[in-house]
């Protein structure tokens, strides 16, 4: 009797609980995930509708498409379930009878917006330096055809310019220019792209990736109070490679 209601006691404490784990989906299970949650099932009441829906989605979920190449982008930066509906969510809001069908155009459109709007708001209380350090970052990024950098590369490119511009902007040590470095990382605006084993590597050579598109980089910038002319110069020179 007592092991009865010690259980009971139990079950009523931790039932509200849930335990949360991080998802661990390769990116074939996560477009197949997509795939289940857009086609129709078997019983839709029509046929030749749903034959071409389904075809429709397959082909825009094909491998190489552009569609695929956007969920692989929001894979990348958040893989959980509540992320990929808020991504989906306005891509079937746009059907309509005028356009019936899912395109490529939807999911460029749904992953912009969700993106620039949140990210938008942690760069508008950026810093002049800070985001000198994002369009130097961008700068690095380009020329490394999108593979990994470091602090020291984008240090030397933030002093380059400086150099190169003889603007009046100040020039920050490089000691006080990581701390700004350091706090693009904890807005995940800059990644790491080493593994958690990987811990001998100085913090000024760990291996980094940039989580804005140019257009975002160059939005803020435009839209920064009073900022330098030579800095939104640099800015739009990230367009030209």
């Amino acid at each position: 009797m007592w092991l009865s209601c010690w259980k009971k006691r139990v079950k009523s404490r931790y039932s509200h609980r849930a335990i949360l784990t991080f998802p661990s989906y390769s990116f074939e299970e996560y477009v197949d995930i997509v795939s289940s949650f857009l086609k129709l099932s078997e019983d839709f009441s029509c046929k030749k509708f749903r034959d071409r829906w389904n075809r429709n989605l397959d082909e825009n979920l094909s491998e190489g498409s552009v569609c695929c190449e956007i969920l692989l982008k929001q894979y990348n930066l958040q893989k959980d379930f509540q992320s990929l509906i808020r991504l989906l969510t306005p891509v079937v809001y746009g059907i309509s009878n005028k356009k019936p069908f899912i395109s490529n155009t939807d999911f460029v459109e749904a992953y912009t917006s969700l993106h620039i709007d949140s990210k938008t708001a942690l760069l508008n209380g950026l810093s002049t330096l800070e985001l000198s350090l994002l369009v130097a970052a961008k700068h690095v990024f380009n020329r490394r055809e999108g593979q990994p950098f470091n602090y020291e590369m984008v240090y030397n490119e933030y002093e380059n310019f400086l150099k190169r511009r003889l603007s009046g902007m100040q020039n920050f040590n490089k000691a006080v220019a990581y701390k700004a470095y350091e706090h693009l990382i904890s807005l995940e605006l800059l990644k790491s792209t080493e593994t958690l084993s990987i811990n001998s590597t100085s913090k000024e050579f760990k291996a980094m990736t940039l989580l804005l598109e140019p257009s975002q980089i160059k939005e803020i910038v435009y839209r920064y109070p009073e900022c330098p002319t030579e800095l939104r110069q640099w800015a739009d020179s990230m367009f030209v490679y």
